[in-house]
């Protein structure tokens, strides 16, 4: 998301759209998870399911979205926002500005756009969490690129022994979340009767509605991110990114050549064996909170995804390498010039297409149409991407983001 690889130029320029392509590709995968969640698909039960006219390759298509999509993409974009910070950081200490003091500044106007997006837009935000945990990056600033590696797998399995542990002692620190928002719900009119799966969608749903349903989102999703621990995740991932930032490997893909082809080989495979271990155990349905061998979920999901994140973006930078590979690969960096306004534009042409008020087509369609329908979204996002960064230097949120980071107004218009 950071724009401050725009003062390379020349060749440095061309090897740092890798990062445009990579975030731009990131966006697209992170959408094609986030569409099942916005259209409802993931919340009907298997009778609604079974009714789609699509039913017999959607369940298909979900698991391959499970095992190649289903946290990988987050997990490259976690990384990617690591490697932005690093640069972002020692770009302020180069300007002779504290570093720390602008970083804390930037990552608290981030907070105020993450709330924003998920009071009055999608309760799946993802913005607040990484401002948050970025909040911490400075104080890891100092150790060593070996040290901050260890720390980045110790964060990363975390979640499997914390698992572990609170089924032992039976204890689950979400659960007041959840229990709050139900409060919420019940003031607002929610009964045990009302079928979430479908309240969205329904033809007669209003705006207002709408807005009041939000008023306990960020309770689920906080319960929800603390309930999978995503915070370790996230900062696990925020920890290579800013390693891989600092030694400005962005710049010298050539030089890590070797290294890509190793991380693209061993991390498919791995990636893709430890995934269809996953699928076994996801499919079980069995969950950790009520038995132990929910564990397994836990341990397959949590060890196949990042090797299977760090081989795509090595593919990425090997094809990015090839000449030949340049054009079409660079079809995705308008977009990730523009992630944050693209990130968010997800969620309203999403509302638009899904809930009620707009389309309604939400609980009526599985992933066969869903990843097309993703996939027309991202085109339509890459064409407005393309023309408005033919007049304008940052994308509308990325330009709201730099003007209160910096506390001066920036210049909008090339």
């Amino acid at each position: 998301m950071d724009k401050s690889i725009e003062s390379h130029s020349g060749p440095a320029a061309d090897r740092a759209k890798i990062l445009d392509i990579i975030r731009g590709i990131a966006l697209l995968g992170i959408l094609v998870m986030n569409i099942s969640f916005l259209s409802g698909y993931v919340f009907m039960d298997e009778a609604q399911k079974a009714a789609l006219s699509t039913f017999a390759s959607d369940n298909i298509i979900y698991q391959l979205e499970l095992l190649l999509f289903q946290g990988k993409f987050y997990s490259i974009f976690s990384f990617l926002f690591g490697l932005g910070c690093s640069i972002f950081i020692n770009n302020a200490s180069k300007k002779g500005v504290n570093p720390v003091r602008l970083f804390h500044w930037r990552m608290a106007v981030l907070i105020l756009i993450g709330i924003i997006h998920i009071r009055f837009l999608w309760e799946g935000d993802i913005l607040l969490l990484y401002a948050l945990i970025g909040f911490l990056l400075p104080l890891f600033s100092n150790l060593s690129d070996r040290r901050l590696l260890i720390l980045s797998v110790i964060f990363l399995l975390a979640p499997i022994a914390l698992d572990l542990s609170l089924h032992l002692i039976g204890i689950w620190p979400a659960e007041f979340l959840f229990e709050l928002g139900w409060k919420i719900d019940q003031t607002n009119g929610f009964t045990e009767d009302t079928d979430f799966s479908t309240y969205l969608y329904r033809p007669e749903l209003t705006f207002s509605e709408f807005i009041q349903w939000q008023e306990s989102a960020f309770l689920y999703r906080w319960g929800d991110l603390i309930q999978t621990h995503r915070p370790f995740k996230v900062l696990g991932m925020f920890l290579i990114g800013y390693v891989a930032g600092r030694n400005q490997i962005y710049l010298e893909l050539e030089k890590h050549k070797p290294l890509f082809k190793k991380i693209a080989v061993w991390g498919a495979v791995s990636g893709i064996l430890l995934g269809l271990a996953y699928l076994y155990f996801y499919n079980d349905k069995l969950k950790i909170q009520d038995n132990i061998l929910g564990i397994y979920d836990s341990i397959f999901h949590n060890l196949q995804v990042v090797p299977l994140a760090l081989s795509y973006m090595s593919c990425f930078a090997l094809l990015y390498m090839q000449r030949k590979n340049k054009r079409w690969l660079e079809f995705f960096a308008p977009v990730g010039r523009m992630a944050l306004s693209s990130y968010l534009s997800q969620s309203i042409l999403c509302i638009l297409i899904f809930y009620g008020f707009g389309l309604g087509w939400g609980g009526r369609v599985g992933p066969t149409i869903l990843i097309f329908t993703a996939l027309g979204i991202f085109i339509f996002q890459t064409i407005v991407s393309y023309y408005w960064l033919q007049y304008f230097r940052f994308g509308p949120v990325e330009w709201f983001w730099r003007t209160l980071t910096y506390r001066k107004w920036q210049a909008f218009r090339k």
